[in-house]
């Protein structure tokens, strides 16, 4: 079937429902049956998909690596939610992260911590120690509560600041 979505005429592969479970766009090269099978299949995640739990021993061991400029600018990230009770909104994250390393901070030196936070989490299969959301443009972040003692704990053992 053929529908346009987003302005973008688009070849549709929908469910009994009506539900959209593949678009691909209709100028895109054509793929055969076996390739067009494989993208469309629905298959149970894999169980070494679920994250996992952290123990207290892992996060302290996550937290206290590498001693580089850039593994200091993720625990200024840590230290500064460990110090919210609350969820803390951008604007202030990126004030008390630049005053914790002393250096200038900007959106874009946080985005790379938030890519280095997230790369650790999945490179050990573990859920987020942290945790973000959005609410009209205003990004706010806080600690996953469930990991919130294990991460003061590790950070007070460490003292990084």
């Amino acid at each position: 079937m053929i529908k346009i979505l987003n302005t973008i005429e688009m070849w549709v592969v929908e469910d009994e429902n009506g539900n959209i479970n593949f678009a691909m766009p209709v100028d895109a090269p054509i793929l055969s049956r076996e390739q067009m099978e494989k993208l469309v299949r629905k298959e149970p995640p894999s169980p070494q998909a679920k994250s996992k739990e952290w123990t207290d021993e892992e996060v302290k061991g996550y937290l206290n690596q590498k001693y580089t400029d850039e593994w200091m600018d993720t625990l200024a990230y840590y230290t500064v939610l460990m110090s919210h009770q609350e969820k803390v909104k951008k604007d202030v994250l990126i004030k008390e992260m630049g005053e914790l390393v002393r250096k200038i901070y900007d959106f874009r030196k946080l985005t790379g911590v938030l890519a280095s936070v997230t790369r650790g989490t999945v490179k050990h299969g573990k859920e987020r120690l942290d945790w973000r959301d959005s609410e009209e443009s205003a990004q706010y972040f806080s600690l996953n509560d469930k990991y919130r003692t294990a991460i003061t704990n590790a950070l007070h053992e460490i003292k990084p600041f």
